[in-house]
């Protein structure tokens, strides 16, 4: 890419994009690392949170790179906002769920 292709599209744009990519990609990496020795139920869930997570960060992305300036800014909160709530979600759910399955497996076992 050239100087002036760079300046039109803004560095702020690409870095953003670029951070927000590689932060999804190191969440969804650990989320997977810390259910590979879980349950199948758990396992699931992070798979479609993480889907989920990921879908949203493209229609972000979309948003954020198709509207005009003024109107762009009413995504920032809803997007900080839909993060924080949806991953408090997806935690306590993670939790719950795994509260199950080892009570589950307790039974089991008895």
């Amino acid at each position: 890419m050239s100087h002036e292709t760079l300046a039109q599209i803004g560095f702020g744009k690409i870095t953003g994009t670029v951070v927000g990519v590689v932060g999804l990609a190191v969440g969804t990496y650990i989320a997977f690392k810390t259910t590979a020795g879980r349950g199948p139920r758990e396992r699931a869930f992070m798979i479609r949170a993480c889907i989920t997570f990921w879908l949203g960060a493209c229609l972000y992305i979309a948003g954020m790179s198709s509207l005009p300036k003024p109107h762009k800014y009413i995504l920032l909160p809803i997007g900080i906002v839909a993060s924080i709530f949806g991953g408090r979600y997806v935690t306590r759910r993670q939790l719950l769920i795994r509260a199950e399955e080892s009570k589950d497996s307790d039974d089991n076992a008895a």
